[in-house]
């Protein structure tokens, strides 16, 4: 969406996505794994609906009551991450009366 917005100095102009791809950097062996995406009118319908639900996003962090909460993982289960001993979740959790 961003590319056919023009935002990346230099870039061709682009009209239509012809084709696009994940790259999954994981610091592991294999060093790099590529998955095609496809392209058309689908990935323009993807890539539009992405950029929407980001701008919708920051658009809700507009306001001041909306909270930036540390971790969203719906129903998911809690599970460690690299980063907690950054974050006050488990006083936040003990707090509003859940399990920590």
């Amino acid at each position: 969406a961003m590319l056919l917005r023009g935002a990346f100095r230099g870039a061709p102009d682009v009209r239509e996505l012809e084709e696009a791809a994940y790259v999954k950097l994981s610091g592991g062996a294999p060093p790099g794994e590529i998955a095609t995406a496809g392209g058309g009118e689908k990935l323009r319908e993807q890539a539009e609906a992405a950029f929407e639900g980001f701008r919708d996003l920051l658009s809700a962090y507009e306001d001041p009551a909306q909270p930036y909460l540390p971790l969203d993982h719906g129903d998911r289960e809690r599970r460690p991450h690299d980063f907690d001993h950054l974050s006050r979740w488990r006083e936040w959790m003990h707090a509003a009366g859940g399990e920590t």
